[in-house]
């Protein structure tokens, strides 16, 4: 649960388990690089927190925005039998960047949500 900080797990989070809930809020930003991610983690990112997995990765878990921003760079959106669910709520930001391709790919949108497709480097 990080809070306004920022926030790098590059060398030690490496997996999450299947209960795991990643909360990154207040303008926190938790970066994620190397990641194993498993069915039934959850990630939030409210009130301008940012996640961010910043290398390609395979991309599964539900994914919750609510006033903050997902940064996918790269990777495989979901696998063949595992979705990665995104729930952009309002005012909440979902950026994937790089060279992503979307496998198994579940989105919900509320109002004001952005998703933001392209491979813009400076979103990094």
């Amino acid at each position: 649960h990080a809070t306004a900080a920022s926030t790098s797990f590059a060398s030690t989070v490496t997996s999450f388990g299947s209960s795991a809930t990643v909360f990154c809020e207040t303008s926190a930003v938790c970066s994620f690089s190397n990641p194993t991610l498993v069915s039934g983690t959850e990630f939030v990112a409210q009130n301008d927190g940012i996640i961010t997995f910043p290398n390609a990765v395979d991309v599964i878990g539900d994914f919750f925005m609510e006033g903050g921003t997902v940064l996918v760079n790269g990777g495989n959106l979901g696998t063949a039998v595992t979705p990665a669910n995104f729930t952009i709520g309002e005012d909440g930001t979902l950026a994937i960047t790089g060279d992503s391709t979307q496998l198994n790919t579940n989105f919900d949108a509320s109002s004001n949500a952005r998703i933001l497709i392209g491979a813009d480097s400076s979103l990094t």
